[in-house]
């Protein structure tokens, strides 16, 4: 994984061994993306969950240490095609 600082955006980049079409829906299923998106030993709590273009999400991940929130805006939400 890498990340990058740009103004005021944190952009992650990740490598996934899986289809696109399995990653974009561990992304926008609700209950997938709560199983899955977070670190071993944490839980994510999911409070607003609204993937669509101009849809928003907020969540928490629990840890040990704390809990992280996050809030998001998704202009544009296209799923992979074979094309």
């Amino acid at each position: 994984m890498s990340i990058k600082i740009d103004n005021n955006k944190i952009i992650f980049t990740r490598t996934f061994n899986t289809s696109a079409e399995k990653l974009f829906n561990a992304y926008t299923d609700e209950q997938l993306f709560k199983a899955w998106f977070h670190p071993e030993g944490a839980s994510t709590e999911i409070f607003k969950f609204n993937v669509q273009d101009g849809g928003d999400a907020f969540f928490a991940i629990h840890t040990p240490e704390g809990t992280s929130y996050t809030v998001t805006e998704y202009k544009q939400v296209k799923a992979p095609t074979n094309n």
